[in-house]
């Protein structure tokens, strides 16, 4: 079995009450050292077990997908997430959930459906994809000497301007 997904994704945890004090004392906690976020928030605590009541601060983090961690809340669908996705989809998933826009936090098992439904692959262009589609839907009908005179960027601009999406080397279709 793979790695986990975000296995290197970490939170640098102080407190409010030591920075106001003007102390940013704290620890970088791995996030795929804890079950799920009761588990994370008892490691905090013990953290800042010199505090009665510690408000946690997240003054850092690293290898989260965006909107995960604030500096006063992570999400708990992290957890999820790591358990749902190994480590070779964590790049691809992260730029889907940027482009799509879609608020995965709210259902980690649709959004990780969601994200495999339109994960191709990735590339390194449009045009890269657009010869490996049009060789798997035409390459046997073509005769090899001829496929020099295809214009791949000219298929590519078409199928990039009708549902597929190109986005930080990975290809999508929505």
């Amino acid at each position: 079995m793979n790695k986990k997904a975000f296995s290197k994704a970490s939170v640098y945890v102080g407190t409010y009450a030591k920075y106001n004090a003007g102390s940013i004392y704290g620890d970088w906690l791995m996030l795929s050292d804890y079950a799920d976020i009761e588990d994370f928030y008892e490691a905090c605590r013990e953290l800042h077990a010199d505090e009665e009541d510690p408000e946690f601060m997240f003054q850092d983090w690293e290898g989260v997908p965006e909107g995960t961690v604030t500096e006063c809340t992570i999400s708990p669908a992290i957890f999820e997430l790591m358990e749902e996705l190994d480590e070779s989809q964590e790049a691809s998933f992260k730029a889907w959930a940027e482009y799509s826009c879609e608020d995965w936090k709210k259902d980690v098992s649709k959004a990780v459906q969601d994200y495999e439904s339109a994960y191709l692959g990735e590339y390194d262009s449009e045009a890269e994809y657009a010869e490996e589609l049009f060789t798997e839907i035409y390459g046997s009908e073509i005769p090899p000497h001829l496929m020099s005179y295809i214009d791949f960027n000219a298929y590519a601009r078409d199928i990039f301007s009708d549902g597929y999406t190109y986005y930080d080397s990975y290809v999508f279709c929505f």
